[in-house]
């Protein structure tokens, strides 16, 4: 898990919850920098709990998931 810094942000997290939210992408590797818009994508995800050196994900972030709790 990537570091949380002191505002609770962990970066390539919200990289994903940008792209979650916006839809869309910047082609930097084009001159004009082209908004890309993304469609019919799924985003499947699985983590372990926070014990151990874990870190919490973001409640910004978990909010595009159905979270379901298996024993």
């Amino acid at each position: 898990m990537p570091t949380v810094e002191k505002n609770g942000a962990q970066p390539p997290i919200e990289l994903l919850r940008q792209w979650l939210d916006q839809s869309s992408w910047y082609d930097y590797t084009e001159k004009d920098n082209i908004l890309k818009k993304i469609e019919n994508i799924v985003l499947v995800a699985a983590m372990c709990p926070h014990d151990g050196g874990k870190n919490l994900v973001s409640p910004r972030f978990a909010r595009h998931f159905n979270i379901i709790s298996c024993p």
